[in-house]
């Protein structure tokens, strides 16, 4: 049995701006290198999230979901974790 709630693609603006930096998103030549992959393919790993009083928080993805903004991407492959 899988752990998400929902697996699927939701609206970028629905998810909460990362309140702290992470991952690769602290590394330049990493987020350029992540950029330029989204670009080309797309997001190949969903965002993991929770939902929360109808919103999503990020659990894992942060680079991922700031290069997503940077691109302007309307939408995003996400796995929800939980909802609340």
């Amino acid at each position: 049995m899988s752990p998400y709630v929902f697996e699927g693609e939701v609206d970028l603006s629905l998810i909460d701006e990362p309140q702290e930096p992470g991952g690769s998103s602290e590394r330049p030549e990493e987020m350029a290198a992540l950029e330029k992959d989204i670009k080309k393919k797309g997001i190949q790993k969903p965002l993991c999230v929770f939902r929360f009083a109808g919103r999503y928080r990020i659990y894992d993805g942060k680079s991922r979901f700031i290069v997503a903004k940077k691109l302007g991407l309307k939408r995003v492959p996400v796995k929800v974790l939980w909802s609340f």
